[in-house]
């Protein structure tokens, strides 16, 4: 097995027994209709490598 260097930090959340990346992903911009300009491909890949890190925090607005 192999370490991957480049993966993410986590962190305990408060003490609810979960652990957090340290970096999170704002995931808004996603929104078709909340973000001029976003591509849907370019968006996923950036998503899905985000959490080939080790990402698990991400960002999103709910109406």
């Amino acid at each position: 097995m192999t370490t991957n260097t480049n993966s993410l930090h986590q962190r305990p959340l408060g003490r609810s027994g979960l652990s957090v990346s340290e970096i999170g992903y704002g995931a808004w911009g996603i929104g078709a209709d909340m973000w001029k300009g976003a591509q849907d491909d370019e968006s996923l890949t950036a998503l899905r490598r985000y959490v080939a890190l080790g990402g698990n925090f991400i960002d999103t607005k709910c109406r």
